[in-house]
């Protein structure tokens, strides 16, 4: 994947990093535990030895462990990037700020103005990943690893967009916020809430609700949400629908 910083190698500093500091609005105030909120807006905070030499690095983020379930702490003796966020409590730690871009939002994301080019890129990737392996493993095989039941009014806004020559997806964009394993309650709220907003959708019952699925595992049990169908992915002897089995923290949209 390329070259990666070494431990000892210094990759940020606190050069271009302005804190900022602002108030809560209400849905703020349930999601960050201290208020008024303080951030980092950062520019150019990664040292020029790191960009000029295609050096890979990343951020320590507060509450991070590693597969021993040991703690990973972000050192003081050497100049090395956070995360960065308001619940990024490394962020306050020389060298400030961070360097994440996985919002559009300077409280979350210190390098917000990177987003929309990281998502484009992540895309192109990802669309070049998926059209390798459909040429390696051939187009029946490949086909067996998507199911999608889309909406009429899906696959219309699909044809005008196809018509149209613009791009379509039928897989929506979210907003999500990173979570430490570390921060047990803080996450135990949040599903809670995403639960309770989920239960609104998932106890409609609509014939037409999509439903995307990687899994070419298929529960033949009736157990599942009220709203949710998938079509079967299987051979081509299995043609009838069934439902999926409940999973832990299985979000479909």
């Amino acid at each position: 994947i390329g070259r990666i910083a070494e431990p000892n190698q210094p990759t940020c500093s606190s050069n271009g990093c302005q804190k900022i500091k602002s108030s809560c609005n209400i849905l703020e105030s349930l999601f960050v535990k201290t208020c008024p909120m303080i951030y980092y807006d950062c520019k150019d905070n990664i040292l020029p030895e790191i960009l000029t030499q295609g050096i890979l690095t990343s951020g320590y983020y507060a509450n991070q462990y590693n597969e021993k379930k040991e703690p990973v702490l972000k050192p003081t003796n050497v100049a090395k990037c956070s995360h960065g966020s308001i619940i990024d409590t490394t962020a306050h730690q020389t060298p400030i700020g961070g360097i994440n871009k996985d919002s559009t939002k300077p409280e979350y994301s210190p390098h917000y103005y990177f987003h929309l080019k990281a998502v484009q890129l992540a895309i192109e990737a990802t669309q070049r990943f998926f059209n390798d392996l459909r040429k390696d493993i051939g187009n029946p095989i490949f086909e067996r690893l998507f199911s999608i039941n889309p909406t009429k009014t899906q696959l219309d806004k699909a044809v005008k967009a196809i018509a149209e020559n613009e791009k379509f997806r039928f897989f929506s964009s979210t907003f999500s916020i990173g979570l430490s394993t570390g921060d047990a309650e803080f996450q135990q709220f949040l599903k809670g809430v995403l639960q309770k907003i989920l239960n609104i959708f998932i106890g409609i019952r609509r014939s037409d609700t999509p439903t995307y699925d990687i899994s070419d595992l298929v529960n033949k049990q009736p157990k599942a949400s009220k709203g949710l169908r998938s079509a079967l992915i299987g051979n081509a002897k299995m043609t009838k629908k069934k439902r999926l089995g409940q999973r832990r923290f299985r979000w479909v949209l």
